[in-house]
């Protein structure tokens, strides 16, 4: 006995050939821009190496901006990578510890962008272009990526705020008495 063939409708093979040829063209968009949902976000790792710089040292690491940090009360300077085998670039983590409050204000208000938004990230925070800045207390934390990233934003400002949780200042230390 043979068995008759199921024969597809045109209109419904038609709509089944577009439905799948949509679906393998988002998935390729995706894929090619970077702009993937949740479940394929990208992993990033921190660094093990941490670059601290004390002082003058901080020179080394940002010899033309050196002088207004120094001026500004400058105690010391940490520098962490997260970074992720999906992107040429890692995600840099400053973080700078001044004297006083009013000096971390002081760094904070130098890099003032009018365009940037407002975050609600320590005392204060911004973001702006592949830039998350903010300070809490005595730190000034800047988190920053050359990466197109799909969300950027939320990516450096959950970074930053991990950063600033995980920030508090040294206990000050007692002076030398002279003999």
């Amino acid at each position: 006995m043979v068995s008759p063939k199921r024969v597809c409708p045109p209109g419904r093979r038609n709509a089944a050939v577009w439905l799948l040829t949509a679906i393998f063209a988002g998935a390729l968009f995706l894929l090619a821009t970077g702009a993937c949902p949740a479940q394929f976000e990208v992993q990033w790792e921190r660094s093990k190496e941490v670059k601290s710089y004390h002082g003058d040292e901080l020179y080394r690491y940002i010899n033309g901006a050196a002088e207004f940090y120094l001026k500004n009360g400058f105690v010391r300077a940490q520098i962490k990578s997260y970074t992720s085998r999906h992107f040429d670039d890692p995600i840099v983590v400053e973080i700078y510890e001044m004297d006083s409050v009013k000096n971390t204000r002081a760094v904070y208000r130098k890099y003032d962008r009018p365009t940037a938004e407002k975050l609600s990230l320590g005392d204060e925070a911004r973001a702006y272009r592949g830039l998350v800045e903010a300070r809490k207390n005595v730190f000034f934390v800047r988190v920053y990526t050359s990466n197109k990233l799909t969300d950027e934003k939320k990516v450096l400002a959950d970074i930053a705020k991990s950063t600033l949780n995980g920030l508090s200042p040294n206990p000050p230390q007692p002076r030398r008495q002279s003999p």
